[in-house]
């Protein structure tokens, strides 16, 4: 055993270790990188075209659920519409006649016969006969009064010739008695003074009494002349009522003054009905109750507001549709306008319209008056431009884009937009004949 003591073991040395990374650290640095990651690929996602195919679950790939319609060039026309109703710039209205003499003025007329509505006459064509049972029998009547009045002038003729016999033999009477007065005169020299006195009173009395039955003939032929002239008058006037009553009798047989269509208006029947006028209806004199349209004038009769009115012009063109036939069309223009608006019964005082006609130019058998129509007037036009719909044009300020369908999908592009009509817009650039565009449809 060795002598030696067990030696000391060594004293051990501290070796520093290096400060060890935190675990959290990394991680939040990891996030940041990922977050980043995500943030790009979302944009590259947004600016690249998107596909035209979409995933609808577990049934896999759909179709997208959007319309396309094809930019075309054309004209672009804006047209405004207005609405009125059909009538006839040339046109006669028929009424009921008024009697000239006062015959029936306050009775109503039957209507006998008369031609069915739609019926085109000539002129000179008889379209309707009204009852004139009692104007001729009180044309009857009248000529009575009119024989009755002729036997009044002959009579006062042969009353006014005895009158003046009467007269004529009083004044030969008062022709003999001065005569006899003047021989008596002439013995005067063998008579004493007073019978000569007397014979000269004699003479004056018979020459004052002849002179005055000269001036009373002188004075009964102007009477007789002015009472038989007045009697004649009376006669003269019952003749005329009497030839007046013939006149009204023809017109009760009523010709067409102009060749032309039947149109018949209506009146009030009973219960409050509006029913056109036909054979059995009776009619006061004055009343118009039917008309004759040349069916080549038709016109709509509209009306614009004063605001608007800068925008139409005589000889703008236009296409009127009737409301009672869907599809119909006609060309037409404007053929006048009013020059002074006026305003509505129902509207407020400051709200004025302006009246305005608009011609059809060519018209068939279903134009009749009193139809509702409707004229799309042509305002302005843009000759040879692309068009796209209006619900394909989305707009952000002043700039306006579209989505154009390309092999990739949908690319939004800017276009530059001109006038619209409503349902299309003028596309002046960015856009060419023929691309697809997304449109949104209501």
């Amino acid at each position: 055993m060795s002598a030696l003591p067990n030696p000391l073991p060594e004293p051990r040395r501290l070796v520093p270790v290096p400060p060890q990374p935190r675990r959290g650290g990394r991680r939040w640095l990891l996030l940041l990188v990922l977050l980043g990651a995500a943030a790009g690929a979302g944009w590259a996602y947004l600016r690249k075209p998107q596909p035209l195919t979409n995933t609808g679950g577990p049934g896999g790939p759909t179709a997208a659920v959007f319309k396309t319609a094809a930019a075309h060039k054309g004209d672009l026309e804006v047209r405004v519409r207005l609405t009125g109703v059909i009538t006839a710039r040339n046109f006669a209205n028929i009424s009921a006649p008024r009697t000239q003499g006062g015959f029936m003025s306050d009775r109503t007329m039957n209507i006998l016969s008369v031609l069915p509505a739609g019926k085109f006459v000539k002129k000179g064509d008889v379209i309707c006969e009204l009852d004139p049972q009692r104007l001729k029998d009180q044309i009857d009547d009248e000529q009575d009064n009119l024989r009755n009045a002729e036997n009044d002038v002959k009579k006062k003729v042969v009353q006014q010739e005895l009158d003046m016999e009467n007269l004529q033999q009083n004044l030969r009477v008062a022709k003999a008695s001065l005569d006899k007065a003047n021989l008596d005169m002439k013995a005067n020299e063998i008579r004493t003074d007073i019978d000569q006195e007397l014979l000269r009173l004699a003479v004056e009395e018979a020459d004052a009494a002849y002179k005055e039955i000269q001036k009373e003939i002188v004075e009964s032929q102007k009477s007789q002349k002015a009472d038989l002239r007045n009697t004649q008058i009376a006669y003269e006037l019952q003749k005329k009522r009497v030839d007046r009553a013939a006149v009204d009798l023809a017109k009760f047989s009523i010709k067409a003054p102009m060749d032309g269509m039947i149109v018949m208006m209506t009146q009030m029947k009973s219960m409050g009905d509006q029913q056109q006028i036909q054979a059995g209806d009776q009619v006061f004199p004055g009343q118009p109750f039917m008309k004759i349209v040349d069916p080549n004038s038709m016109q709509v009769e509209t009306s614009i507001n004063q605001t608007e009115s800068g925008q139409f012009r005589i000889g703008q063109d236009a296409v009127v549709e009737l409301d009672a036939f869907p599809g119909s069309r006609y060309p037409a223009r404007i053929s006048a306008i009013g020059a002074l608006a006026s305003s509505g019964g129902r509207q407020q005082y400051y709200i004025r319209s302006v009246p305005v006609m608009v011609q059809i130019l060519k018209v068939d058998a279903k134009m009749i008056p009193d139809l509702t129509a409707a004229a799309d007037v042509l305002v302005h036009k843009v000759p040879n431009v692309i068009l796209a719909p209006a619900s394909s044009v989305e707009r952000e300020g002043v700039k306006s884009f579209v989505m154009v369908k390309t092999a990739e999908g949908l690319e939004r592009r800017g276009v530059e937009i001109g006038p619209t009509n409503g349902t299309h817009f003028a596309i002046l650039s960015g856009l060419k004949d023929g691309d697809e565009v997304k449109v949104v449809s209501n």
